[in-house]
């Protein structure tokens, strides 16, 4: 059977057509794979930073404990008065329950006695208090002379260890990390705080994700814990497997860089500063990438079966196809462009943005350049992203709505309102309707907002809000008001160790000042008394209209003694002051700080008490509740 020329032409442009996208087809498979490699590598680095950062606040919350201790009232009192140590032990108690990782928390004397020891068996378990008769004296420990050696106000952190009873490792083990702090007192040193951390739970789930393996190390090479849990603490159990062990090629590079990008891994150095030198490897799993290759592997052989299958009337119709095709697409473009022409006529915007880690935006209407100042230009070549452009007070909420609504797997849900901020730095606020789009594996393929700028309604909403707290007389906070932010330290104080402090003060004989110039002067002498203040305290710091001629300010971390220099600049500020009609005033204060045991009342009354003490003394002065 002859072919004529046209049919063997035909069959030609099939064959070098097939052989052509076959070979095209193999060189984005090779180039998809080594991309798939290397984002894996820059995936690595982000994973880093944000076991860092973890790593870091864990850190963190162990210094915030051990300077609340150091600042506390009932701590610097027992300092004062060694014998009155009943509230002192209650306070370590305290503290040590407030966290489920503290193993042992202890104050030793400058002699390297230890004077307070409160001790936790397991993770978890009660906290008790040490008996006299079973504390030890600890100057021969290298802890204590480290500490001891540290300078105020810094903390010493040991090395990543495990805990020894006995002269034996402790079985099963229990991986501790000992941070410390000297305790001064009138200038001099009066010992240590140490608190020793269980680290097991914590480092085990540093170091787990299903898409990578983690090795901990320290300068020698040592591996301290890995994602396998089979090469852990290898330098106290006499395992002879290192990083050297792992990586033999990139080891050197590894351990002598702080930060290192390899062909399959990534390092980088953990911020804690012990002299171990501590790093983390994060390398790919071979099953994850081996998957991702598997997969791009059997898309490449179905689109050849499927090449092949329909090369044949694709080529008998490629002279119509395309023109149908087009046809199509022109369609669908039009109604798309119909869609969005909608929201390019309103101030509504309607935004498509991926499942990525910045919500990178696939696609937005033309109208967010009134409500943004960016155009579709800004957001398609990826200089913004949607991400970006939330206000960082509002970014939590944001991601911790989505995240909630993922993990309820529904389709269609509403933000509580948020603030963005425009191109010029203008903050507006936003109602976000957001639709998730899935596939039919039920996989988030990406996001469509419809976000309305509710800025004036909202403005409004916040001056009704700022007005019902606020006292119409002095525009400074009222009774309503302070009772509530009171509330919230109390609060935090009691979860947090949040020092608070109050200051209540009373306008010395005001009486007089209606009773000789009328209320009309005692109003503007109120009005004056709070415009000092403002202008007088801290940024953070609350003033309010307690009532009357009384005002209270509320000082967020701030101890007593801080509190009575506050007062007592404000009470020299009030005297020197030339006012308007009865020229010379004075105020009277009173001071105090929240303390365990302590409610929102009894630390108003303690507050009003040495108040009172101020009157009784002659007036014109300042009284903290040290006194009483």
């Amino acid at each position: 059977m002859k072919f004529s020329f046209k049919f063997k032409l035909f069959f030609a442009f099939i064959g070098y057509g097939l052989i052509l996208v076959l070979l095209t087809q193999l060189a984005v498979f090779k180039i998809e794979e080594i991309s798939l490699k290397s984002a894996s590598i820059k995936k690595a680095s982000e994973t880093f930073q944000d076991r860092n950062e973890i790593f870091k606040s864990y850190i963190k919350d162990t210094n915030l404990k051990l300077s609340s201790i150091i600042s506390s009232d009932i701590f610097r009192s027992y300092l004062k008065d060694t014998k009155n140590i009943k509230l002192a032990n209650s306070l370590f108690l305290d503290i040590a329950s407030t966290s489920d990782n503290i193993m042992q928390l202890r104050y030793i004397d400058n002699t390297g006695m230890e004077i307070i020891r409160i001790d936790r068996e397991e993770f978890s378990s009660e906290t008790y208090l040490i008996e006299k008769e079973k504390l030890q004296n600890k100057s021969s420990r290298y802890y204590f002379k480290d500490i001891s050696d540290t300078d105020q106000n810094v903390f010493w952190y040991s090395k990543l260890d495990l805990n020894i009873e006995q002269g034996k490792i402790e079985i099963p083990i229990k991986p501790v990390l000992r941070i410390g702090t000297p305790v001064f007192h009138n200038s001099k040193q009066a010992g240590i705080l140490i608190i020793n951390i269980f680290m097991k739970n914590f480092l085990y789930e540093l170091v787990n994700t299903p898409l990578y393996d983690i090795f901990l190390f320290d300068n020698d090479g040592d591996i301290l814990v890995d994602s396998t849990h089979s090469h852990c603490w290898n330098k106290y159990i006499e395992e002879d497997k290192t990083i050297y062990s792992h990586f033999a090629e990139e080891a050197k590079h590894i351990i002598y860089n702080t930060e290192y990008f390899g062909q399959n891994l990534y390092s980088n150095k953990i911020s804690l500063n012990n002299g171990e030198n501590l790093h983390m490897v994060i390398k790919p799993k071979t099953d994850y990438i081996q998957k991702e290759i598997s997969e791009h592997l059997n898309q490449l052989i179905w689109i050849m079966i499927g090449i092949v299958l329909i090369s044949f009337p694709i080529s008998y119709f490629f002279s119509k196809t395309p023109i149908r095709l087009k046809e199509q697409a022109d369609e669908q473009k039009k109604d798309q462009d119909v869609l969005l022409s909608l929201f390019d006529l309103s101030d509504a915007v309607l935004f498509k943005w991926n499942n990525d880690e910045n919500w990178s935006v696939d696609s937005v209407s033309l109208s967010v350049d009134k409500l943004l100042g960016h155009t579709q230009n800004d957001f398609g070549t990826g200089t913004i992203t949607y991400i970006g452009c939330i206000h960082h007070d509002d970014k939590k909420q944001v991601i911790q709505e989505v995240t909630k609504a993922i993990e309820n797997k529904v389709y269609f849900f509403k933000h509580k309102p948020y603030r963005v901020v425009t191109k010029d730095g203008d903050i507006k606020w936003i109602l976000d309707s957001t639709v998730i789009v899935r596939n039919a594996n039920n996989e988030i393929i990406n996001f469509v907002g419809y976000l309305t700028d509710i800025s004036a309604l909202k403005n409004s909403e916040l001056k009704l809000q700022k007005l019902s707290r606020t006292d119409q007389l002095t525009k400074v906070s009222n009774r309503m008001h302070i009772d509530d932010v009171l509330q919230s330290q109390y609060y935090r104080f009691y979860r947090d160790n949040e020092l608070t402090s109050i200051i209540l003060l009373d306008i010395d004989f005001f009486k007089s000042v209606n009773d000789d110039y009328g209320h009309i002067v005692g109003d503007s002498v109120i009005i004056e008394f709070a415009k000092i203040l403002q202008s007088s305290i801290r940024k953070g710091d609350i003033l309010g209209r307690w009532g009357g001629e009384e005002f209270l300010i509320i000082l967020p971390h701030t101890n007593l003694d801080q509190a009575m220099q506050l007062a007592n600049k404000l009470q020299k500020i009030i005297f020197q002051n030339n006012f308007s009609t009865v020229k010379h005033k004075t105020a009277s204060f009173g001071v105090s700080t929240f303390e365990r045991g302590m409610s929102v009342e009894t630390l108003i009354d303690s507050a009003d008490k040495a108040l009172y003490l101020s009157k009784e003394n002659g007036r014109n002065c300042v009284t903290s509740t040290q006194t009483l």
